[in-house]
């Protein structure tokens, strides 16, 4: 991604969307994030949950230094000694519990939507639309 390019973030984020990645299938995200994590940090790796953690050294020992640092197994704790920056990998996976004659669709948490003769854009909407107003998701 090109610093300052929102371009550039659109496609990313579309890159994400679209990237592979229900529940415990996170490999596919993981490297995309791994590839626009790895010029940002010192270190990067993968920890025994999956999780991809980057460090960002804040001393003259960050850099090349950083992978021989103690940082992955000895933290720093106190006030104004890190930021953690988080987020899920995993999709909101959604399984379609029935699909009826008609062409309703039967999901868990968001109910019936009527699916016939709507495009699969359309389609995604009507459930992320549905999302927001059950309060799953935060709207935009």
């Amino acid at each position: 991604m090109a610093d300052g390019d929102s371009d550039s973030g659109d496609e990313l984020l579309q890159e994400l969307l679209w990237t592979y990645g229900p529940c415990g299938q996170e490999d596919a995200v993981r490297a995309v994030c791994a590839r626009e994590l790895e010029p940002v940090v010192d270190d990067m790796w993968i920890d025994d949950a999956g999780n991809l953690i980057g460090f960002v050294g804040a001393a003259a020992g960050s850099g090349a230094d950083a992978a021989q640092s103690r940082h992955r197994w000895t933290p720093a704790v106190g006030p104004g000694t890190g930021t953690r920056v988080m987020a899920h990998m995993d999709e909101l996976s959604m399984l379609v519990k029935r699909v009826e004659p008609d062409g309703t669709i039967n999901f868990p948490y968001v109910g019936r939507i009527k699916a016939a003769g709507r495009s699969e854009d359309e389609l995604g909407r009507a459930v992320g639309r549905r999302l927001v107003e059950l309060k799953i998701l935060a709207g935009p």
